[in-house]
């Protein structure tokens, strides 16, 4: 009798053991040209890939930069960037060596689950984003060895606050950089909109307040930059 029992828990393992297998390997999609034509990459470039076996990386806002060639699938996630040539738009390769490119898990980013990296033998880098393996709300991280909560709503500051590299007002200042004035500045302006992209796990204490500090990106078409600012401070639209 407990041998009989034995083999049925044996193969009901055995079942659940293939049946996860099986689960698993559907969900391992092959990369091919479809989809990775398919992709609205989000990077400093403008990202073009087609379904011929053709690439081409043009980079026109920070000092004209492109490259354009062949791509070629490999070991079912992997891209081979090659025979590169120069683009009519602009003199400055990109790169200037063949690339590899693969996707790797970013588990503590607070931005993206996954990220497409590029690289090559003279060190040079090229990273894709997929809108796709953006990060969820409400997800547990360590971000930069914080222990963060993801929000990803947008919000206002509602009086001129500093800027902080870390959840503390003993922190130097953060900063973001204004393109169109040519400007660092380490204070947020009130009225100034933001992205609130995670915040700490516990409220904090800074004078007569108690709130979370937020991590927040400085929005605006010219601003870039993120960091940390005390939530008494933010006003963050649900």
């Amino acid at each position: 009798m407990h041998k009989i029992i034995l083999l049925v828990l044996m193969g009901t393992l055995f079942q659940c053991k293939m049946s996860s297998s099986s689960q698993k390997k559907q969900q391992e999609t092959p990369l091919s040209p479809e989809i990775i034509s398919s992709i609205q990459w989000e990077s400093k470039y403008t990202v073009d890939f087609d379904k011929m076996g053709n690439f081409k990386f043009l980079n026109e806002r920070y000092g004209c930069s492109c490259v354009k060639g062949s791509y070629e699938i490999f070991d079912k996630s992997k891209v081979r960037l090659y025979a590169l040539t120069k683009c009519s738009e602009c003199e400055n390769l990109t790169f200037t060596k063949p690339m590899i490119c693969e996707a790797n898990q970013t588990p503590n980013d607070i931005h993206y689950e996954e990220a497409f990296e590029c690289h090559n033998s003279d060190k040079e880098k090229v990273t894709l984003l997929n809108p796709d393996k953006r990060v969820v709300p409400s997800a547990l991280k360590n971000w930069e060895g914080v222990q963060v909560m993801t929000i990803l709503k947008p919000g206002v500051a509602t009086t001129t606050v500093n800027l902080r590299t870390k959840p503390s007002i003993d922190a130097p200042l953060g900063d973001y950089y204004n393109e169109a004035d040519e400007i660092t500045r380490h204070v947020l302006l009130k009225d100034h909109r933001v992205t609130v992209l995670a915040r700490t796990i516990e409220k904090h204490t800074v004078k007569e307040w108690q709130d979370y500090w937020y991590y927040v990106k400085v929005e605006g078409d010219f601003n870039m930059g993120e960091a940390w600012v005390f939530g008494k401070f933010i006003s963050i639209y649900e």
